[in-house]
Protein backbone atom coordinates (compact mmCIF):
# COMPACT_ATOMS: atom_id res chain seq x y z
CA UNK A 1 0.00 0.00 0.00
CA UNK A 2 1.48 3.42 -0.83
CA UNK A 3 1.87 5.98 1.85
CA UNK A 4 -0.80 8.09 0.32
CA UNK A 5 -3.50 5.66 0.35
CA UNK A 6 -2.52 4.17 3.69
CA UNK A 7 -3.15 7.96 5.21
CA UNK A 8 -6.62 7.92 3.26
CA UNK A 9 -7.45 4.68 4.43
CA UNK A 10 -6.49 5.73 8.14
CA UNK A 11 -8.44 8.90 7.56
CA UNK A 12 -11.78 6.99 6.39
CA UNK A 13 -11.71 4.16 9.49
CA UNK A 14 -10.78 7.19 11.59
CA UNK A 15 -14.90 7.58 13.86
CA UNK A 16 -15.80 10.81 12.78
CA UNK A 17 -16.29 11.99 16.14
CA UNK A 18 -12.56 11.50 17.07
CA UNK A 19 -11.24 12.88 13.39
CA UNK A 20 -13.54 16.11 13.07
CA UNK A 21 -12.10 16.97 17.05
CA UNK A 22 -8.86 16.24 16.06
CA UNK A 23 -8.63 18.57 13.11
CA UNK A 24 -10.79 21.26 14.61
CA UNK A 25 -8.32 21.81 16.95
CA UNK A 26 -5.26 22.62 14.05
CA UNK A 27 -7.99 25.36 12.38
CA UNK A 28 -6.51 29.22 12.29
CA UNK A 29 -8.08 30.77 15.36
CA UNK A 30 -7.46 27.93 17.87
CA UNK A 31 -4.42 27.67 20.51
CA UNK A 32 -1.56 25.83 19.45
CA UNK A 33 0.20 24.71 16.52
CA UNK A 34 -2.41 25.09 14.08
CA UNK A 35 -2.72 25.28 10.24
CA UNK A 36 -2.59 28.25 7.67
CA UNK A 37 -5.16 29.48 6.12
CA UNK A 38 -3.37 29.71 2.97
CA UNK A 39 -3.62 25.80 3.48
CA UNK A 40 -7.14 25.53 3.87
CA UNK A 41 -8.10 27.46 1.32
CA UNK A 42 -11.10 26.04 -0.95
CA UNK A 43 -13.46 28.44 -2.56
CA UNK A 44 -13.86 31.00 -0.29
CA UNK A 45 -13.18 29.56 3.07
CA UNK A 46 -11.44 27.42 5.65
CA UNK A 47 -13.38 24.82 7.66
CA UNK A 48 -13.04 21.12 8.60
CA UNK A 49 -14.01 19.66 5.20
CA UNK A 50 -11.12 21.99 3.67
CA UNK A 51 -8.64 20.33 5.86
CA UNK A 52 -9.77 16.84 5.82
CA UNK A 53 -9.75 17.02 1.71
CA UNK A 54 -5.92 19.01 2.25
CA UNK A 55 -4.92 16.04 4.00
CA UNK A 56 -6.82 13.20 1.75
CA UNK A 57 -5.54 14.65 -1.28
CA UNK A 58 -1.90 15.64 0.37
CA UNK A 59 1.57 13.90 -0.79
CA UNK A 60 2.46 11.66 1.90
CA UNK A 61 6.10 10.75 2.55
CA UNK A 62 7.03 8.22 5.53
CA UNK A 63 9.04 9.88 8.55
CA UNK A 64 10.56 9.11 11.55
CA UNK A 65 11.05 11.19 14.71
CA UNK A 66 12.19 9.97 17.92
CA UNK A 67 8.91 11.06 19.68
CA UNK A 68 6.91 8.93 17.67
CA UNK A 69 5.63 5.85 19.50
CA UNK A 70 7.52 2.76 18.05
CA UNK A 71 3.90 1.20 17.55
CA UNK A 72 2.93 4.01 15.09
CA UNK A 73 3.67 5.47 11.83
CA UNK A 74 4.03 9.00 10.80
CA UNK A 75 4.34 10.77 7.87
CA UNK A 76 5.00 14.15 6.44
CA UNK A 77 3.05 16.36 3.73
CA UNK A 78 4.03 19.77 2.34
CA UNK A 79 1.58 22.08 4.44
CA UNK A 80 2.29 25.07 5.80
CA UNK A 81 1.42 25.61 9.60
CA UNK A 82 2.43 27.74 12.56
CA UNK A 83 4.03 25.42 15.54
CA UNK A 84 3.74 26.78 19.70
CA UNK A 85 6.94 25.12 20.48
CA UNK A 86 10.42 26.46 19.56
CA UNK A 87 13.91 25.45 20.22
CA UNK A 88 15.21 27.86 22.63
CA UNK A 89 18.64 28.00 20.75
CA UNK A 90 17.09 29.55 18.03
CA UNK A 91 15.86 32.60 20.03
CA UNK A 92 17.83 35.52 21.23
CA UNK A 93 19.69 34.32 24.75
CA UNK A 94 18.24 37.60 26.45
CA UNK A 95 15.08 36.83 25.36
CA UNK A 96 12.37 36.59 28.45
CA UNK A 97 11.03 33.05 29.16
CA UNK A 98 8.58 31.59 32.04
CA UNK A 99 8.90 28.98 34.26
CA UNK A 100 5.73 27.41 35.48
CA UNK A 101 4.56 24.29 37.15
CA UNK A 102 2.21 22.22 35.39
CA UNK A 103 0.46 20.93 38.08
CA UNK A 104 2.60 17.46 38.29
CA UNK A 105 5.59 18.94 40.26
CA UNK A 106 7.38 19.92 36.61
CA UNK A 107 7.71 23.36 35.38
CA UNK A 108 7.86 23.89 31.50
CA UNK A 109 9.40 26.80 29.76
CA UNK A 110 6.99 29.61 27.89
CA UNK A 111 7.84 32.76 25.91
CA UNK A 112 5.62 35.38 25.16
CA UNK A 113 5.00 35.33 21.33
CA UNK A 114 4.31 39.19 20.98
CA UNK A 115 8.34 38.67 21.63
CA UNK A 116 9.22 36.87 18.81
CA UNK A 117 10.01 38.52 15.42
CA UNK A 118 7.49 36.36 13.88
CA UNK A 119 5.23 33.13 14.68
CA UNK A 120 7.24 30.59 14.25
CA UNK A 121 5.88 29.12 10.41
CA UNK A 122 6.51 25.48 9.45
CA UNK A 123 5.83 24.50 5.74
CA UNK A 124 4.94 20.57 6.44
CA UNK A 125 2.39 18.60 8.38
CA UNK A 126 2.72 15.21 10.29
CA UNK A 127 0.46 12.65 10.43
CA UNK A 128 0.64 10.20 13.01
CA UNK A 129 -1.31 6.77 12.86
CA UNK A 130 -1.50 4.16 15.00
CA UNK A 131 -4.07 0.78 15.36
CA UNK A 132 -7.19 1.06 17.46
CA UNK A 133 -9.97 -1.70 17.30
CA UNK A 134 -7.85 -3.43 14.73
CA UNK A 135 -7.87 -0.85 12.25
CA UNK A 136 -4.90 1.80 11.46
CA UNK A 137 -6.41 5.41 12.51
CA UNK A 138 -5.34 8.62 12.73
CA UNK A 139 -3.74 9.25 16.41
CA UNK A 140 -2.75 13.21 16.03
CA UNK A 141 -2.23 15.63 12.98
CA UNK A 142 -0.08 19.02 13.28
CA UNK A 143 2.09 21.39 11.74
CA UNK A 144 5.84 20.78 12.02
CA UNK A 145 7.16 18.02 13.79
CA UNK A 146 6.05 15.80 16.91
CA UNK A 147 7.66 18.48 19.65
CA UNK A 148 6.76 19.12 23.43
CA UNK A 149 7.97 21.72 25.44
CA UNK A 150 10.62 20.50 27.70
CA UNK A 151 9.43 19.73 31.27
CA UNK A 152 11.59 19.53 34.37
CA UNK A 153 11.12 18.06 37.39
CA UNK A 154 10.34 22.05 39.45
CA UNK A 155 13.31 20.51 42.68
CA UNK A 156 15.44 20.57 40.17
CA UNK A 157 15.41 24.17 39.74
CA UNK A 158 17.46 26.98 41.64
CA UNK A 159 16.19 30.26 39.59
CA UNK A 160 13.08 32.32 39.43
CA UNK A 161 10.05 31.65 37.53
CA UNK A 162 11.30 34.67 34.79
CA UNK A 163 14.44 33.84 33.29
CA UNK A 164 16.03 33.90 29.84
CA UNK A 165 15.90 31.71 26.98
CA UNK A 166 20.23 31.44 27.96
CA UNK A 167 20.03 30.45 31.61
CA UNK A 168 16.06 28.30 30.82
CA UNK A 169 18.78 26.38 28.20
CA UNK A 170 21.58 26.12 31.32
CA UNK A 171 18.91 24.63 33.04
CA UNK A 172 18.23 21.55 31.05
CA UNK A 173 15.25 23.28 28.91
CA UNK A 174 15.96 22.93 25.33
CA UNK A 175 12.51 23.36 23.86
CA UNK A 176 9.70 26.10 24.96
CA UNK A 177 5.57 26.49 24.65
CA UNK A 178 4.98 29.72 22.43
CA UNK A 179 2.28 31.79 24.15
CA UNK A 180 -0.14 34.09 22.17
Amino acid sequence: MTNNARVQSALKATPFQQLEALLKARMPGQKGSVFSREALRQGDGFNFAALYSALYRADWSHSSHPNIPVDCAAFTAPMPGYVDVVALADLPPQLDVILSGDGTGDVEAYVNGEHLPARPVVGYCTIVLGTDEHAERVFAVFPGDPLRATRIPSSSLYGMPDTTAEHAMADGFVYAKVEF
